[in-house]
């Protein structure tokens, strides 16, 4: 199953559902809706009805449809988020995911969250998702060499931020650069470490899916 919904109508949906949560950076990028929330909430609905996410029950209410309550519920009821923000320096083209997990007692359920401008697209096909991860978590070409500020700052192509958090904890932010085909991390003291190869890919792969709990079958 698939869904493509603007900010506010997750938004509504989550009140709908009597959500737990919604992360907060769904909030920050919805319209401001104070003004008009009657009027914007009855297109939402219009919306949401024509996507086929709710449904009008005998009593003539809308009612959001089994398949996509549980499709979402990771979303509103998960207990692990992470996020990955991809900016190429070059062109400023930006690509953002955001993945929500729950778990259940037959394991692990797994929703992805590909941001497009101010629709999102919703997915639980992982499979297809790795595929479109792998080119965007390529484990670089060496760790690379020592590299001052200044020439970390002129030569960088990509920055990476990857970001987790779980239901109990702190959240967890990762920032790398790639510089000549090696990335760099960005640590508390600002220094820039080079990453070898399979450090990167462990590390990358392990933040966004959680652990083993995740949906990455070979990292």
């Amino acid at each position: 199953m698939e869904l493509t919904l603007r900010m506010q109508e997750i938004y509504f949906l989550g009140k709908r559902l009597n959500g737990d949560h919604l992360n907060y950076s769904y909030i920050a990028a919805m319209p401001e809706i104070s003004q008009r929330r009657a009027v914007i909430e009855q297109e939402c609905e219009e919306a949401l009805e024509k996507c086929g996410a709710v449904e009008e029950n005998l009593l003539g209410e809308l009612t959001v449809r089994p398949e996509a309550a549980a499709f979402l519920h990771p979303l509103f009821f998960g207990d692990y988020e992470s996020e990955l923000m991809l900016e190429n320096t070059s062109t400023h083209d930006n690509i953002h995911w955001m993945f929500h997990r729950e778990m259940t007692e037959d394991g692990p359920r797994w929703l992805a969250a590909e941001w497009n401008g101010e629709t999102v697209r919703f997915t639980s096909d992982m499979e297809q998702v790795e595929a479109k991860l792998q080119p965007l978590l390529r484990p670089g070409s060496g760790a690379g060499t020592e590299l001052s500020d200044a020439e970390i700052t002129d030569q960088i192509s990509e920055v990476l931020l990857l970001k987790n958090l779980d239901a109990d904890g702190e959240p967890l932010v990762i920032l790398y650069m790639m510089v000549n085909g090696c990335w760099y991390e960005q640590t508390e003291n600002e220094k820039n470490r080079p990453v070898p190869p399979e450090e990167f890919r462990q590390e990358a792969w392990n933040l966004l899916q959680g652990g083993e709990n995740g949906w990455h079958t070979v990292i």
